[in-house]
């Protein structure tokens, strides 16, 4: 589970390609969890409609755990095929997320939201899992080891963690930008490359509104995509043209 913020308001460029931190994001993550630690299953806070991550997952053949905020938002990634998908806000949060994990045998998470118990949920979950298919006990819980990653701070809280999850884990912050510097110009041309040509199909999304430069910094919309609800991205065109009224 790796990844780094996604944004209410989405900075792009208009001009046949609109690259976001999300669609990489999406992109680095799966190969994160492919190449880089072998996972084969990964559990993942989804911050809006998830769609793309959904379909990036898929086709990278690795088995996805969504965790989301509303029924709603659990209700349309159901309806474009993904099999778990976790409502946080629903009463059998816990018991979904650990039934899940332990079909999919997933150890490995990113959390969008940051703050609050979400992490720490996650961490329970996986460890509860594990104990399902333990053959003795252990009063330092099991040995597998468990992790999520922290790439978003939707809840601003503090991240609390409960500790009732053994003492095989680990808690870790991730970011976009340094990974890109870290790979190199060329590397990152590869990532931003892939995005842009399926950018109508894999990364393919949908915008509540367009917003030139100006209209972003109104307090009507500051106010609206401030909110960082869900379903609701913004894209801010710097191209965009002033109203008629304000040239």
């Amino acid at each position: 589970m790796v990844s780094e913020p996604f944004y209410a308001a989405t900075l792009a460029c208009w001009g046949g390609v609109h690259l976001t931190l999300t669609y990489l994001c999406a992109d680095r993550t799966s190969s994160i969890a492919r190449h880089t630690t072998s996972h084969d299953s990964l559990v993942k806070s989804i911050s809006e409609s998830g769609c793309h991550t959904h379909r990036k997952f898929r086709a990278a053949g690795i088995e996805l755990v969504n965790i989301v905020r509303t029924q709603r938002q659990a209700d349309h990634l159901t309806r474009i095929g993904a099999k778990y998908v976790c409502n946080s806000s629903a009463l059998s949060f816990c018991a979904d997320l650990t039934s899940a994990i332990s079909a999919t045998g997933a150890t490995l998470a990113f959390d969008a939201t940051g703050g609050g118990r979400l992490a720490s949920e996650i961490l329970a979950a996986m460890e509860r899992a594990a104990n399902l298919h333990a053959t003795a006990y252990s009063r330092y819980g099991s040995s597998m080891h468990k992790q999520v990653y922290i790439y978003g701070g939707l809840d601003r809280s503090a991240t609390t963690l409960d500790r009732d999850f053994g003492m095989a884990w680990g808690v870790g912050g991730w970011l976009l930008t340094p990974f890109l510097q870290r790979i190199g110009p060329a590397a990152a041309d590869r990532m931003r490359q892939r995005v842009a040509t399926e950018i109508k199909s894999t990364f393919a999304s949908h915008f509540t509104a367009e917003l030139s430069l100006d209209e972003a910094l109104t307090l009507e919309a500051i106010g609206k995509y401030s909110q960082q609800a869900t379903g609701e991205k913004y894209f801010i065109n710097p191209n965009k043209p002033l109203p008629l009224a304000k040239i």
